[in-house]
């Protein structure tokens, strides 16, 4: 559900709230997988929805804190929420993250 969702949103804006019903039944199977709100929050910005977005990057974050590619889009979704200085701060993160020695 979680991939077709995605897919679905990228091939047609038309396609959105098909896809944010997969993606909810991804999420009510699954409600601890941060894959799967990852996607959500994306479908979400998608669909302008930026402050709902937010809440699931951040769940997704707390579950796996190492998502660098979730961060990044949660820096997107504060600054479509309006609110620069979270975004900053999340931008900053990413920056020690990226730098970070493997």
């Amino acid at each position: 559900c979680n991939n077709l969702a995605l897919c679905l949103a990228k091939s047609s804006t038309d396609n959105l709230p098909q896809s944010l019903e997969l993606v909810a039944r991804a999420q009510s199977i699954a409600p601890n997988n941060a894959e799967i709100l990852d996607t959500f929050g994306e479908i979400l910005m998608m669909a302008g929805r930026a402050k709902e977005a937010i809440n699931k990057f951040e769940q997704s974050i707390k579950l796996e804190s190492g998502r660098i590619g979730t961060r990044k889009k949660l820096v997107a979704a504060y600054e479509a929420a309006g609110l620069p200085e979270l975004a900053k701060a999340q931008s900053e993160i990413v920056q020690s993250m990226e730098s970070e020695p493997k």
